[in-house]
């Protein structure tokens, strides 16, 4: 099976980088020429432009607390001010937010590729255009924009790192610092003189005390008083620096905060951000409030001191902030030019790459028409009506620009099904065949250079000479073509796909029958799986619906029944529950590892103990340690919490190896045990009980499931104490059947998604709090807080596959159950692929493409996972008697002459 496990991980890594390729491309292209403001016609209206960026502050918060900045309230009754919403985009993040701000583009998706730290193309920004610049403040927020041609003329400065300490009592250093420095520049007469010059300050303490404190705290209002404080400050101190009044100033933010302290995802409270414009040329509009996009105020910096707009900028140009009509007039015709040339650039680039001719954008006509007549208003002096005219072939030209910017996308698609469709029906094939024909299987040749060179051929000749895309885009043709010369010879094989469904199917209905109700189920497995991505509520009425089909039929006494069933109803409550991040509950904090070593405590005392004193000694050991965290995790900064913290992360993956293998629980439960450890630290709310409510109805689950393969009922003292050996010994062999089989495997990946989704952790970008790795480290380090979520993930991840691996004791029930969780997870790839949108809102678009990343990665996930639970449950440093084999029969004598009659 070593080459359908290949070709499996190779089409599934393709399907992976097919979701990068076709909606994770970069937007950003190279424009030849810069527009800029003709000053022929007319003058810009100010000479230099100061920038404040408040990170992380809300528009409410700064809206609803007049009081707590003054001077900006003075400032925003200026006759020559602005003020009104900023309106930001999904991821709101720190880094996509300031390049919006002096970029005048949106996220660009390629910057996965490098962690969201920063874009794997170069960008232009509007540090390029000025003749000088000054940037002052975060390091993550001002050194990326020092590239380029900037980087001659742009100075920066930041503070340390290590002051972004969430326990730190004077966050407000940090835009104190700010302030310090530049008031240093001005003394020192460093802060550039002359035109087209732009002065950046990053003022980071809201957005550091908002993951801290939260943003209803009384330190983030604080904080926003310290700001105004800097800005009244700051503009008093640069009006006697140069001498005059020809300076914009412009207050905002790059992304707002969530009541819980984060940011990331599209509410309004991440989403609105508040914006004051003053300066010489301004006039005041109290008509109502106005909104800007955030990628408008590149557009307005250009604009106003009349330099080149970014190459990729889609800002606009906020005419109604003007007393002067024409000259905004003129500063809009210069910004749609470019915004036109960047749509004609992106059309020069499909078309290089077709070897037929493009269909043009519909509207594209009727922009030339608009265009015409907007230049037409402008010269007959009517400039309101050329600035509508403008506006609306701005609209047009981005529209354009998005349709030649995803012209091949449709076509990527296609081909892209193809693949996923072929695949799923020749791993049904497989798994059909599987009993009946398991020899024959293991001898197919899937990989072969007959076939690898004759399908490399047809997809050159379809992809790069029929339609002219580069040999990068050869997979999208070679993968389909590939499996369809498989399908071809596994239809037209001897004891073909029907013939064996035959063998498998169940004697009581005809096979048309039984495997129209397979297909049924799991269709309606698919569907429940991939809709509870959108609404966690389907995972619970999936559990019950499970735990009804589990306990039908099986030989078990109806009190272990109903047991059974309140250990589902119990975890089916976390799926109903808010996502957390909102609020710390100490109570919950201590209950979860309290919980854990109480659930255990009761399984021993019904085995009796341990078999071996080295079990006991580890047993106690864990839960002793559990004990000290559900006391320790209330207090993060001690030294004692941080090394017990870190000593359970690193005994999580030891420990349980010492304890014996033989028996069937015991290293499941030192599995749970140690797990429990750092995960209770990283949990502050009702997640710290899913835990030991998952670990109760996982190993009842197992019980049962082991109830239809022994001769007789297993009491739960014989269950706790069942040995391998001795559990082998009572099996009978015989093919589990195929609906069993499925069963298992839709079990397998339903609990794994229960665990994705269950507490809420990951099902939103925005739901995990900095702080809740406060307990490991305290200080802002990112690579160390990702560590340590990821072990909050994969923690109940791990908890079933051993759980699993416990119950797949034949080389071939793992094998078979890992095709149909590829079956299962493939259909729901093909799925997610389709509801794929890339129209609609940023927080639309990034939900549907990061559930088909996710369902893709499920696969790989899982068989990762297996080969380390194998591992965790079969290892001994000092074997004993019962030799355990990886994912292979315990008897295997016995089996494989079993195995020999029916093969």
């Amino acid at each position: 099976m070593f080459q359908l496990w290949t070709l499996g991980i190779v089409i599934n890594l393709f399907l992976f980088y097919s979701i990068f390729d076709i909606y994770f491309k970069s937007p950003i292209v190279l424009v030849d020429r810069r527009h800029k403001l003709d000053q022929n016609v007319v003058e810009p209206p100010v000479k230099r432009a100061v920038f404040f960026v408040a990170d992380g502050l809300r528009a409410d918060t700064f809206y609803q607390n007049a009081e707590r900045r003054p001077y900006m309230t003075q400032v925003m009754k200026r006759e020559s001010s602005v003020c009104g919403v900023s309106d930001t985009r999904v991821p709101t993040e720190s880094r996509p937010g300031h390049i919006a701000l002096f970029a005048g583009f949106y996220e660009d998706p390629s910057a996965v590729f490098t962690g969201w730290q920063e874009n794997t193309v170069e960008f232009d920004t509007i540090f390029n255009q000025s003749s000088a610049s000054v940037g002052l403040g975060s390091e993550d927020n001002v050194k990326m924009f020092a590239r380029g041609s900037a980087k001659r003329k742009m100075f920066i400065a930041t503070f340390p790192h290590e002051w972004q300490d969430f326990l730190s009592d004077n966050l407000k250093l940090l835009d104190t610092w700010v302030f310090d420095y530049l008031s240093g520049m001005i003394a020192n007469q460093t802060l550039p003189r002359g035109k087209e010059v732009v002065v950046f300050l990053s003022l980071l303490a809201i957005d550091t005390i908002g993951h801290a404190k939260k943003p209803g705290s009384m330190e983030y209002k604080d904080a926003l008083e310290s700001v105004d404080d800097i800005v009244k400050k700051s503009e008093k101190m640069i009006n006697e620096y140069y001498g005059d009044d020809d300076t914009l100033y412009i207050f905002t933010s790059d992304h707002g905060m969530t009541n819980w302290g984060s940011h990331g995802d599209g509410s309004l409270d991440e989403t609105e951000t508040p914006f004051v414009v003053w300066g010489k040329g301004i006039q005041s509009n109290d008509a109502e409030q106005l909104r800007l996009k955030q990628a408008d105020f590149t557009a307005l910096l250009s604009g106003s001191l009349g330099v080149g707009y970014p190459s990729n900028s889609v800002g606009r140009f906020p005419n109604r902030f003007w007393k002067d009509q024409h000259f905004a007039y003129e500063a809009l015709k210069a910004n749609f030019y470019q915004i036109f040339d960047l749509m004609t650039t992106k059309k020069s680039s499909v078309e290089s790459n077709r070897n037929f001719p493009v269909i043009d954008f519909k509207k594209e006509d009727a922009l030339k028409e608009i265009l015409t007549s907007a230049v037409n208003l402008g010269k007959h002096g009517e400039f309101q009506q050329g600035i509508r005219a403008f506006n609306e072939a701005i609209d047009v030209a981005i529209e354009g620009m998005l349709y030649y910017e995803r012209y091949d996308e449709q076509l990527m698609i296609i081909l892209t099904v193809c693949t996923t469709i072929s695949w799923i029906v020749f791993v049904a094939c497989i798994v059909i065949r599987i009993d009946a024909a398991y020899q024959k299987i293991k001898g197919l040749k899937l990989i072969s250079m007959q076939k690898l060179l004759t399908s490399l051929v047809i997809s050159v000749l379809l992809i790069k000479v029929v339609i002219g895309w580069s040999f990068a885009r050869v997979p999208y043709g070679f993968f389909p073509v590939y499996l369809i010369l498989i399908l071809i010879e596994v239809f037209g094989g001897q004891n073909g796909v029907i013939d064996g469904w035959r063998e498998v199917r169940t004697s009581r209905s005809s096979w048309i029958n039984s495997l129209l109700l397979l297909l049924v189920f799991c269709a309606l497995g698919v569907e429940i799986l991939v809709n509870s991505f959108d609404h966690r509520g389907v995972l619970s009425l999936g559990l019950l619906l499970n735990a009804v089909w589990c306990v039908y039929g099986k030989r078990v006494s109806n009190s272990q029944k109903t047991l059974f069933l309140i250990a589902v109803a119990i975890l089916a409550v976390f799926p109903l529950m808010p996502v957390i991040g909102k609020e710390r509950n100490h109570i919950f904090m201590s209950m979860g590892p309290i919980a854990s070593v109480i659930i255990v405590a009761i399984f021993l005392y019904i085995q009796g103990g341990t078999s071996a004193k080295k079990d006991g000694w580890i047993l106690g050991g864990q839960m002793l340690l559990l004990l000290f965290v559900s006391f320790l995790c209330h207090f993060p900064s001690l030294l004692l919490t941080r090394f017990f913290a870190w000593f359970s992360l690193l005994q999580s993956y030891l420990l349980p190896v010492l304890t014996s293998a033989d028996i069937v629980t015991c290293r499941l439960t030192s599995m749970f045990l140690a797990i429990a450890g750092p995960f209770s630290f990283i949990s502050f709310s009702y997640e710290a009980l899913f835990l030991p409510s998952l670990f109760l109805v996982l190993i009842m689950l197992l019980k049962l499931e082991m109830s239809d393969e022994n001769l007789d009922e297993e009491t739960w003292g014989s269950f706790l104490n069942l040995s391998i050996e001795g559990n082998e010994r009572r099996r009978i062999w015989e093919r589990v059947e195929l609906q069993k089989a499925v069963r298992r495997a839709w079990l397998n990946l339903f609990f794994v998604t229960l665990s994705f989704f269950g507490i809420g952790n990951i099902a939103s970008i925005n739901s995990f709090d900095p702080s809740s790795t406060r307990c490991f480290v305290s200080v802002f380090n990112p690579w160390i807080m990702m560590l340590v979520l990821i072990e909050k993930i994969l923690a109940p991840f791990l908890l079933v596959s051993c759980f699993f691996r416990r119950l797949l004791w034949s080389k071939i029930q793992v094998e078979r159950s890992f095709l149909i969780v590829l079956l299962l997870c493939q259909g729901m790839a093909l799925h997610t692929f389709l509801k794929v949108k890339n129209v609609g809102s940023w927080l639309e678009i990034g939900t549907t493409i990061s559930h088909h990343v996710i369902v893709n990665a499920t696969i790989l996930c899982i068989f990762l996972l297996h080969f380390i639970a194998d591992f965790l449950m079969s290892y001994e440093p000092w074997p004993s008697s019962t030799k355990i084999q990886f994912s292979m029969p315990m008897f295997s004598n016995v089996i494989s002459k079993e195995a020999n009659k029916i093969f």
